[in-house]
């Protein structure tokens, strides 16, 4: 028998058996909550990062630490979110604060520049995919470099999602 051939069998085994049609059941189950929960927040953080990463792609010379740019860019900001095509999680995160936070390293900004091309709730969704998607590979890889099974790996990460609640990938923050 093949590697290949082995490792499909593995896989149909997996399939085939209780506990691990379980996991998987565990674990799409938590997959989907977490997405939709995700989809019901404002995500404050998010629209911090993506509005730094909005504002220095239009204004490159403003400095985003400074505290009257701070209360500036969230001013304007603010302005521009209570327009009429603006989406309700959109207005609710950037009335959240009056003055941005902006504490992080201008790398983390950059990293949110991908989001800024679409529409505020398109963004977040897909940062939302993004983030859901770095726990899920991030578990996997780390359960199959310690060669558990498939079972054991929908174990780990059902456990991980139900460990750390409803806000499994995105922080409390974000609500």
């Amino acid at each position: 028998m093949s590697e290949t051939e082995i490792h499909h069998d593995r896989l149909a085994s997996f399939f085939s058996s209780g506990p691990g049609l379980l996991a998987l059941v565990l674990f799409l189950s938590a997959f989907l909550q977490t997405w939709g929960y995700g989809n019901k927040v404002a995500g404050i953080d998010f629209y911090q990062f993506r509005a730094v990463a909005l504002w220095k792609a239009k204004s490159p010379a403003t400095n985003v630490y400074a505290e009257a740019s701070r209360r500036d860019i969230a001013k304007a900001l603010h302005t521009h979110a209570l327009r009429n095509d603006a989406s309700t999680r959109e207005h609710l995160a950037a009335g959240y604060r009056e003055v941005l936070e902006t504490y992080s390293s201008p790398f983390l900004y950059t990293l949110f520049l991908p989001f800024t091309l679409a529409e505020y709730d398109r963004s977040f969704k897909a940062y939302v995919f993004v983030m859901l998607l770095s726990i899920v590979l991030g578990i996997a890889g780390f359960c199959r470099v310690l060669r558990y099974p498939w079972w054991a790996t929908f174990v780990a990460l059902a456990f991980y999602a139900a460990v750390t609640g409803r806000s499994f990938p995105i922080s409390g923050s974000e609500m």
